[in-house]
């Protein structure tokens, strides 16, 4: 194999013999400087003189000061480490010592603290130079003296939990970890400890053998050397990016990842999935000389596009209730004094303020997202967006605290807009720099579905809700939906604490190219491509609040449409637009980005007058069928294909500044529209054709956006677009 392990230095702890000393060979061989340890140092450079580029030193890892004299020795040796190989010793073979009680607290006190300090001493030349690998081969991590005690499960649980935090923290940083069980290896350890075993338990040498057996499905044994080059595999330039996990090595699985296969709990050959636990392994080498980003393995993008929906899913639930609050409520709870025209026109000059924030959350957000992690800035958008929405569903009315209400309002509106505007941009950020080349429409097009299952949401709560006595509606009814977001922020924020930063990212942070203010040099070197985004934007978007804030209002106060009959409409609609979503998404990795596009742009200015034709016949199925072309055929159309397109315009060290920018400041107008919409409906007495017309020519703008913008499909998420 040739694995890129030339020149590096690599430290393998208890390599004497056994795996470590499988994977010390394994490393060797590949060309690493290899420090081989032990607790005898004679024994130590014995081994080392069998393998070519290893030096052996002596050190007993678990004594006082082991870890830290085990270091300084290594440096020594062969100068900074690039590979950290953390392997335990096991249970003591033969009788269990005798300790005193002092010796249970030294027992439990270097549970984890040997690991932990190597890891912490050679972590900083790691992240300095931008690579690094630290890879867990322990089966125990302590001896354990105690008698009839063990803590090798303890210690291993413990020690899983330590690098699984370090992962998500060092991921940036070039540096990986990851851990590899074996599974039933043949070693002369092996046998020793299952002869200790035997004596301990009474049981004979076969009982012991048989019950260890059973753990590990029948004929999947590997022998040292098979496990020592999946070792190396990991530490290797072609290791795959995964971090904080586990990965069970069983016999006969190694020629397999070495050929570059994509090995993945979901392959098709069930030999291949019960050889797995639940960790993939990916050849990023074959997809660096092929000039791609390397592919993460499907669990780990589905469940990337899982956080990036669902958080999505969050934030347009709250901003949606918000809408409708200010459609049915706001106009008379908060601006009571004002006629109920004018009342209205207030609550949506509210609504559009959060669109005035949400230029500024995508600058703010955007920068931390490119220069510190999408994954902390996106954390910290579903947090706000929530707190906010939740504090409304308590806040006084006019009637409680006067002025203050109204002010109080507009503050936490703002705040929540603040919040949406870094949310879009990074959610769609990492799933597309997570998905692989050919599927990045449709993974992109998921965090799209929160549009919709937000609105399906906010739709059925407030269709419960708007059942209740106007009296009821208007005392204490309205802020239901507000208060049940808390549910809803805390499980985004659980599934959203479970993914990683994207590779991409952590390319940008070691290649050194993180900008230092990323919305300068978005709006310097690619003001074309947030321009052609904000166009595309306003095409879906100004149609889209038409249909889902003004048109509650409107129908109901000059066509005669009963607010259920809206609300009902409303949330057909928008579960038609669930699956179409994904499917324009889909298609979009077939035909591309801009046909697509294209295609729905026209159908929607073709659509805007006949849409109004249809809801002012006052029939039921007439509506329900406007809105369900509008949303689940026009928006849909435009909407899906825009995740990926807007990705894929702006190179990686401002795609989360750019793509945020550009949507928000497209939010702006279209969060205009509502207010627009209301004053000049009511100065045509009623008429729909001048929001007709400010629906045609919105799409008519994305159309020659669209007409513009180049084709972007299977264009590299690292790779720098046109300007």
């Amino acid at each position: 194999m040739q694995l890129g392990l030339a020149g590096k230095t690599a430290l393998v702890c208890a390599s004497t013999s056994g795996l470590g000393r499988a994977t010390a060979r394994a490393l060797a061989e590949e060309g690493a400087t290899v420090v081989v340890t032990g607790r005898s140092g004679e024994r130590a450079k014995e081994v080392a003189g069998e393998l070519p580029h290893a030096v052996g030193v002596g050190c007993d890892l678990v004594a006082d000061g082991g870890a830290e004299r085990l270091l300084t020795a290594a440096r020594e040796a062969v100068g900074d480490l690039d590979i950290l190989v953390l392997n335990g010793p096991g249970p003591a073979p033969g009788p269990a010592r005798a300790i005193d009680t002092a010796g249970v607290a030294q027992a439990i006190a270097t549970l984890v603290t040997p690991q932990e300090i190597l890891v912490r001493g050679t972590l900083p030349a790691m992240v300095e130079k931008g690579w690094g690998r630290i890879l867990s081969i322990s089966s125990t991590s302590v001896q354990a003296p105690l008698p009839n005690l063990s803590l090798s499960n303890l210690g291993r649980a413990a020690l899983a939990g330590y690098l699984k935090t370090l992962a998500a923290e060092v991921a940036a940083h070039g540096v990986t970890v990851n851990s590899l069980l074996p599974g039933r290896i043949a070693t002369p350890r092996a046998r020793q400890i299952d002869e200790a075993a035997a004596q301990r338990t009474g049981q004979s040498l076969d009982e012991v053998e048989a019950a260890s057996k059973a753990t590990i499905p029948a004929g999947r044994y590997g022998d040292p050397a098979e496990f020592g080059a999946v070792a190396a595999f990991l530490c290797s330039t072609q290791a795959a990016y995964v971090t904080g996990s586990a990965l069970r090595c069983d016999g006969g699985m190694v020629p397999t990842l070495l050929r570059g296969q994509r090995v993945h709990p979901d392959s098709p050959r069930r030999e291949q999935r019960s050889r797995m636990s639940h960790i993939p392994v990916t050849d990023t080498a074959a997809d660096a000389r092929a000039g791609r980003s390397p592919e993460l393995p499907p669990a780990a993008i589905r469940r990337t596009a899982l956080a990036g929906m669902i958080g999505t899913t969050i934030e347009w639930y709250d901003f949606y209730i918000y809408g409708l609050a200010a459609a049915l409520v706001f106009g008379t709870e908060f601006f009571p004094d004002f006629s109920p025209a004018a009342g209205t026109l207030a609550a949506f000059g509210t609504f559009a303020v959060g669109f005035i924030a949400r230029p500024l959350g995508g600058v703010i957000f955007g920068h931390f997202g490119d220069r510190v992690g999408r994954k902390n800035a996106l954390m910290l958008t579903l947090f706000l967006m929530g707190a906010a929405t939740v504090i409304v569903g308590l806040l006084p009315g006019y009637r409680t605290i006067g002025i203050w209400a109204p002010i109080l309002l507009v503050t936490l509106r703002f705040l929540q807009g603040f919040a949406v505007g870094g949310e879009w941009g990074g959610a769609v950020t990492m799933v597309v720099e997570s998905s692989p080349r050919d599927r990045r429409g449709f993974y992109g097009s998921l965090p799209q579905m929160g549009v919709p299952l937000g609105l399906v949401l906010s739709s059925t709560v407030f269709a419960v809700v708007s059942t209740l006595p106007d009296d009821d509606l208007l005392a204490w009814g309205w802020r239901i939906p507000f208060l049940l977001s808390i549910v809803l922020i805390a499980v985004g924020l659980f599934l959203r604490s479970r993914i990683t930063e994207t590779q991409t990212f952590a390319q940008v942070k070691a290649a050194g190219r993180a900008r230092k203010v990323p919305a300068m040099e978005a709006f310097r070197h690619h003001g074309k491509a947030i321009a052609l985004t904000v166009g595309m934007y306003v095409s879906a978007g100004v149609p889209f609040y038409i249909v889902s804030v003004f048109v509650l209002s409107y129908g109901s106060s000059h066509l005669g449409l009963s607010r259920s009959v809206l609300l009902t409409g409303m949330l057909i609609a928008a579960v038609a637009e669930a699956l179409t979503v994904p499917w324009f998404g889909a298609l979009s990795d077939k035909l591309g980005r801009r046909p697509v596009f294209l295609g729905a742009a026209a159908f929607t200015a073709v659509l805007a007058f006949p849409f109004f034709w249809l809801l002012a016949t006052g029939q039921t199925g007439l509506a329900w069928l406007a809105m369900l072309l509008a949303l689940a055929v026009a928006h849909a159309g435009m909407y899906a294909p825009t995740a990926a397109l807007y990705a894929e315009l702006f190179p990686a060290d401002v795609r989360y500044t750019g793509t945020s920018i550009g949507y928000q400041l497209g939010g702006v107008v279209a969060g205009f529209v509502p207010l627009v919409a209301g004053a000049l409906v009511d100065a045509a007495d009623g008429a729909s054709w001048p929001i007709a017309s400010i629906w045609a020519g919105a799409a008519l703008i994305g159309l020659v956006c669209a007409l513009i913008v180049r084709e972007s499909r299977g264009r590299e998420p690292h790779a720098e677009p046109d300007r």
